[in-house]
């Protein structure tokens, strides 16, 4: 499946590896049969049977050594430089037989140099409507690839295991209800052509897996727009903890109603801080109003009594929270 070869009688393999430049075009010649050596009577027969619609592409893989052709193609590594599907009732294969059985391919300038074997594929698809029908034909060229301008890692594929026989451009009928190979389209199978500059089809560096980036960002953005992740801030702001030396300095047991009502006046200077007291509670024995205070007024448990005009704090009592305006 991804070199032909043994098996298949009358392979010969070789020992010859084309010199090629990243950049330039690459060519194979199919022909019907082995003993195909030009048109006969029937002149799209010396290249493919026209019945035969389906697309044509070429791929590549990068091997140790290309001599080692086809024990070297099975397996992972594989991607696609090219492919002709099916574009206003033309197949691949159409314009492969107007092309005299040339199919032509560019070796893409951005990959590293070395051995690669580069595989050309026709799927036929005239008995596709059948399960498991479809003929897929294939040999591989052995190349040296040099000149090139980068060192890109193409997102790669297993052949065999790229296709499956309930894929869609695989299992698939070219007929429409004329009984003529002109679908209304044709669902292309396997991987997107690999393109340089193309993140889409690249086999991301290890450094770029750090992508998660892109989530932490969203994190960070829905945290500050959370407005109860400030809530804590705010209830920090009563850095009343200024005064935490004097908190048991001053017991009182009186807590006069209207003691903090200038604080009603003083909220004006700082509207934000005025939002403070409602939002959190301060712990007990902790300052919950005086003269000036911008801190918190409530507690979890106790009561706000004053201890001079200046200082009140939260003591013990049996009643819920009170809040001291």
């Amino acid at each position: 499946m991804a070199c032909n070869g043994p098996p298949v009688g009358f392979f010969k393999s070789s020992s010859d590896v084309i010199e090629v430049d990243a950049g330039s075009k690459i060519s194979g010649q199919w022909l019907h049969t082995l003993t195909s050596t030009g048109p006969d009577e029937f002149a799209d027969n010396a290249w493919i049977d026209s019945s035969h619609k389906g697309p044509v592409t070429t791929w590549m893989k990068k091997v140790d050594d290309a001599t080692k052709n086809p024990a070297s193609g099975p397996g992972d590594g594989w991607f696609k430089i090219s492919q002709d599907a099916y574009t206003n009732k033309k197949w691949g294969v159409d314009n492969l037989i107007a092309n005299k059985g040339v199919q032509t391919a560019t070796i893409p300038e951005c990959i590293e140099n070395g051995d690669y074997l580069v595989r050309f594929e026709i799927i036929a698809l005239h008995s596709a409507q059948t399960r498991g029908d479809a003929q897929f034909y294939m040999e591989c060229a052995q190349v040296r690839v040099s000149g090139g301008t980068g060192t890109a890692k193409p997102a790669t594929v297993a052949i065999p295991g790229v296709y499956t026989a309930d894929d869609p451009g695989v299992h698939f009928s070219p007929w429409n209800n004329f009984g003529q190979p002109y679908p209304d389209s044709y669902p292309m199978p396997g991987p997107s052509v690999f393109t340089c500059g193309s993140s889409a089809n690249q086999t991301p560096k290890p450094l770029e897996s750090a992508k998660p980036v892109e989530t932490a960002e969203a994190v960070e953005t829905s945290a500050v727009e959370t407005p109860a992740v400030e809530t804590p801030v705010t209830s920090e702001a009563p850095a009343a903890t200024e005064s935490t030396g004097d908190m048991d300095d001053c017991p009182a047991d009186d807590a006069p109603e209207t003691s903090a009502v200038p604080e009603a006046t003083a909220a004006p200077e700082t509207p934000a801080a005025s939002e403070a007291p409602v939002a959190a509670a301060a712990a007990l024995y902790g300052q919950c109003g005086g003269l000036g205070w911008k801190g918190p007024t409530t507690c979890s448990a106790g009561k706000c009594t004053k201890s001079n005009d200046w200082y009140s704090k939260f003591r013990q009592t049996g009643h819920a929270p009170n809040v001291f305006a």
